[in-house]
């Protein structure tokens, strides 16, 4: 006889949270996606004492509200475009954070003039190795001691949330870290953990940091915020559709002001022009579409405009504040992760950060055009999909529950060439336009001539080394 087995280990579960690529850079923004996807315009940072408060003019929750929230892997916002994907993000955020310690959570909605709280007693919910029935939760009396400080801190807001996690130095540093522009910090950010950068694109959204009488708004990136004027021949845009066939092939289509163009494979050369109706129709015979993307890309037209094979000319003014120290050697100038990190193209998820593209490297000093080719033109990949588990555009693009383990070598190679065509046939028009016919500046010369002079020194270095190797 046959019986039905298979169970769920709640403790293996609860330590697998650690095991998820998460680090309390990526935990705080993982708190201020969920005010996000809370309609919050505000999101505020405060340390007292040895408490961090996070709290926002979101939604808020009342008591099914939070029955939903406390709920490992609900989909919450299931039929809307939303940061979450797995309904785990928070509640292992809220661990991590507090070092398995505890979170308390009050929120209030509009629809009851009353506080609601939550206490995720992290010592005890790890020890015992249970989190179903485990977390506290209950009403708030209008006459509690708390709720003078809960005003307080919500300053004018009808409705919100406040969470409240343990806080030791690491974490109070790493807050006041988030709040410096990236040239001022005292500690390296990696790009996919910097709030500025993950949540840029949200231009409503403003995130602060209140200290006694200090208020600091973040600082956050957003390279395509002006107006075409800013641009070099504008900001371009492609749609790129996403097409899907029942043995489970990829296949992407680029509509570029009502040009069409795919790569027949991962290995072809160029991509291939669709002439007409008739031959799309052909093509997608077997496909489904599944959604569409879109690529932006430009160089904004306050960088120096000369011929280089430094990189660093390449660079916009508004960018200058996003290059640091911990990310190139300043004297040289040769070597600068946050500058190749930037030219990467970036790929946003409902308007959020989710990673890099990563180009491929080439030689970009071989010549000043190379240079500008590596260098120059900016893109960032859009796409907007429903937060349900099973959407099809997550599944294609390798999103993974808690996004911290996005891979781009996941990503189809047909479509990282599509992009690539794109940017390269941008970089030719504003080269050939902007660049090729400016003057070589004194200063690049000299550059040249010390990149020389260089290496006559290795070279020198060599020679030495292998003499003293034919002694030996």
């Amino acid at each position: 006889m046959t019986r039905k087995i298979a169970s769920i280990d709640e403790k293996g579960l609860l330590y697998s949270w650690f095991r998820m690529g998460f680090n309390k850079n990526k935990c705080l923004g993982e708190c201020i996606a969920n005010s996000i996807d809370a309609n919050a315009t505000q999101i505020r940072f405060s340390i007292v004492g040895n408490i961090l408060y996070i709290t926002d003019n979101g939604n808020g929750m009342d008591e099914k509200g939070f029955i939903n929230f406390t709920c490992l892997h609900y989909q919450n916002h299931k039929n809307e475009k939303k940061c979450g994907v797995g309904g785990i993000g928070g509640k292992s955020a809220f661990a991590f954070l507090s070092d398995k310690t505890y979170t308390k959570i009050y929120s209030r909605n509009s629809n009851a003039n009353e506080w609601h709280y939550a206490d995720f007693n992290w010592d005890k919910i790890y020890s015992e190795g249970k989190y179903t029935d485990n977390v506290g939760y209950s009403k708030i009396s209008n006459d509690s001691n708390i709720i003078s400080t809960l005003n307080l801190l919500m300053k004018d807001n009808t409705n919100g949330t406040i969470i409240e996690i343990l806080c030791d130095e690491k974490l109070k540093n790493i807050v006041k870290e988030m709040f410096k522009k990236p040239k001022d910090r005292e500690t390296k950010f990696n790009l996919s953990d910097s709030p500025e950068y993950v949540f840029g694109e949200f231009n409503n959204v403003k995130i602060e940091l209140h200290n006694s009488n200090e208020k600091i708004e973040m600082f956050k990136y957003n390279y395509f915020n002006d107006n075409n004027e800013h641009y070099y021949d504008g900001i371009s845009e492609v749609d790129i559709g996403v097409y899907k066939s029942i043995n489970n092939s990829k296949l992407y289509i680029s509509d570029h002001e009502g040009v069409l163009k795919y790569y027949t494979s991962e290995v072809a050369k160029k991509p291939k022009t669709i002439k007409d109706k008739n031959e799309l129709n052909e093509i997608l015979k077997d496909y489904d579409k599944i959604g569409n993307m879109t690529l932006k890309y430009g160089q904004r037209n306050d960088s120096k405009n000369i011929q280089s094979t430094n990189p660093f000319s390449y660079v916009s003014k508004y960018e200058l504040d996003f290059i640091t120290e911990f990310d190139n050697n300043v004297e040289k100038n040769k070597t600068c992760e946050r500058l190749d990190n930037i030219r990467n193209t970036k790929f946003y998820r409902n308007n959020q950060l989710i990673g890099d593209i990563k180009s491929e490297k080439g030689n970009a000093r071989a010549n000043h055009k190379e240079c500008h080719k590596h260098y120059g033109v900016r893109s960032c990949l859009y796409y907007e999909t429903e937060s349900s588990q099973d959407n099809k555009m997550d599944e294609t693009l390798h999103i993974q529950n808690n996004k911290n383990q996005w891979d781009h070598n996941d990503l189809s190679k047909s479509l990282k060439k599509l992009i690539k065509y794109h940017i390269d046939e941008k970089h030719k028009k504003i080269w050939s336009e902007h660049y090729e016919k400016a003057p070589v500046e004194k200063e690049v010369k000299e550059e040249v001539k010390e990149e020389v002079e260089e290496v006559k020194e290795e070279v020198e270095e060599v020679k030495e080394e292998v003499k003293e190797e034919v002694k030996e």
